[in-house]
């Protein structure tokens, strides 16, 4: 049986951060995922994109690895446009907000790879590419976890960070509050004849909202929200009849492209009631999901770490009351005040009464004109 002050289960972005800002901080980690490592570079975008804003650069930076990423891949976007009609329109841009800019697109395997190689260089950190398969709760002093190739591991703490569906999570018989939306996302990536203005933008239609992402040098991702069976026919659609799809159903504002590849996702909101339990941290996914339609949750998963790494500074080994007083009832707050504000979008937009739509609309034209309210919402998803 190894031992470590604690053991980081997940190797998204979420995990690798997580157990690198630990180890810097001086603590003995074990991280732990059957997919370290299998991250193979690309010609053309992945679909896995992620919109990272400053708050969450900023912690990619004090980890030293945002720097390390290839320049030439990332797109930093001036501008944010969340609008249903021209006329009614919320604007986001770094030249208001004296900025260099509003945030970046990035391939999260890009950032993974990065993560892994800084954690192959700290003494600190053990990989063990492995699938929980048992969880013992053995007192405050220390827990244990079984893996699938047969070593055990101990430490006091363990982080969850593993996802939406959690294996650490359930393990610990923490509960949750969760549905799906009667919606589900199609993401195809395309490859523009003509460059692309750094400018993100989402249309609201009554059937879900349609967005475009802008990537490095001509590629771009168009998301596509509606119910589960039209994009099920979407998907089943071969290239040429998917760019007439999108053409005719997206604003015109795409100018001609070839469609590259596609991919499709439930949508489905969930809250752990507890972020603490038995010396059980869950972080992330593990501990929150929400509607991707303002790309917030990544963020706030990094909103998470941030939280964490000051509770655990100075190789401090907080107590359960500790962490919930200085971490779960922040971040819980927090995340739940998101979550809301993303059904309030969803259900506002998913109505078709004309009263409502008058409503909304009214409101997005007051939130677009007035300076205060859109720095409230800058300083929301950047801080």
């Amino acid at each position: 049986m190894k031992s470590f002050d604690i053991i980081v289960v997940g190797g998204g972005l979420i995990g690798l951060s997580t157990a690198l800002g630990l180890s810097k901080q001086n603590f003995n980690i074990a991280l732990v995922d059957p997919y370290l490592n299998e991250f193979l570079d690309k010609e053309s975008p992945d679909l896995r994109v992620s919109a990272l804003f400053q708050s969450s650069i900023n912690i990619l930076k004090k980890l030293e690895v945002w720097g390390e990423l290839p320049s030439e891949k990332l797109c930093y976007f001036n501008s944010m446009e969340v609008y249903e009609h021209e006329h009614s329109k919320i604007e986001l841009s770094a030249k208001e907000f004296k900025r260099s800019y509003v945030g970046c697109f990035v391939e999260n395997f890009r950032v993974q790879t990065e993560l892994l190689l800084k954690i192959s260089e700290e003494p600190g950190i053990s990989m063990f590419k492995s699938k929980v398969c048992k969880l013992d709760i053995l007192g405050n002093r220390h827990n244990e976890i079984s893996l699938l190739d047969g070593k055990t591991l101990k430490s006091k703490y363990i982080i969850a960070a593993d996802g939406l569906n959690s294996s650490i999570r359930k393990l610990s018989d923490i509960g949750v509050t969760s549905w799906k939306y009667n919606q589900e996302c199609l993401i195809v990536n395309i490859k523009s004849f003509d460059p692309f203005v750094k400018t993100t933008w989402q249309k609201f239609f009554s059937s879900g909202a349609k967005a475009f992402l802008p990537l490095y040098e001509n590629y771009a991702s168009l998301i596509w929200y509606d119910d589960p069976d039209k994009i099920k026919c979407l998907t089943q659609l071969d290239s040429n009849s998917l760019k007439k799809e999108l053409l005719e159903q997206f604003p015109e504002r795409l100018g001609d492209f070839d469609v590259l590849v596609k991919g499709s996702f439930p949508i489905s909101r969930l809250h752990a009631h507890n972020y603490i339990k038995n010396n059980v941290i869950l972080i992330g996914d593990a501990a929150h999901s929400i509607h991707p339609l303002a790309g917030q949750g990544v963020n706030l998963g990094f909103k998470d770490l941030e939280v964490l790494l000051r509770c655990f500074e100075d190789k401090i080994c907080p107590t359960n009351s500790y962490l919930i007083k200085h971490y779960e009832t922040l971040r819980k707050r927090d995340n739940s005040l998101i979550q809301n504000f993303m059904d309030l979008f969803y259900c506002g937009f998913s109505c078709e009464n004309l009263l409502v739509e008058r409503i909304r609309n009214k409101v997005l034209n007051l939130c677009g004109k007035n300076h205060y309210i859109k720095r409230k919402i800058h300083d929301l998803i950047n801080t």
